[in-house]
């Protein structure tokens, strides 16, 4: 059972769920979450369940569409059906860090001033300088 240190606002009020990932494997088996949850606790719910120590962002789609509401306010909205299990795809969303960077600067022969290149590749984790 899940622990998440939150308190069901409206008992008897949920919906079974089952999250999914985007190639359709499941996450766990299907649970009743309450309609007050939104994307944010869905967050909590996957990276617990995924045992992920550092909090990963994902974003979550119900029938291709993002959910971006509380279950309730979704359901209401789309008129879905509470009486099957509803589908929730997460997808890990990317993660952006930041590092510092240090000035690397040479002078080219001739110059009086500093010049500055600065390589970055994508695929890298590691920026590339030049004297």
């Amino acid at each position: 059972m899940l622990e998440l240190g939150m308190e069901v606002e409206s008992v008897g009020k949920s919906v079974m769920c089952l999250l999914e990932d985007p190639q359709g494997n499941p996450l766990d088996s299907p649970m009743f979450l309450p309609l007050t949850f939104g994307p944010e606790h869905l967050l909590q719910v996957v990276n617990q369940l995924l045992n992920n120590e550092e909090k990963l962002p994902y974003a979550f789609y119900v029938s291709d569409k993002e959910l971006i509401v509380p279950l309730g306010v979704y359901l209401e909205k789309n008129k879905v059906s509470v009486e099957k299990v509803l589908s929730i795809v997460y997808q890990p969303q990317a993660v952006f860090r930041v590092r510092p960077v240090y000035r690397c600067s040479a002078t080219i022969a001739g110059s009086l001033f500093y010049s500055l290149l600065l390589l970055y590749f994508p695929a890298s984790t590691n920026l590339y300088y030049s004297d």
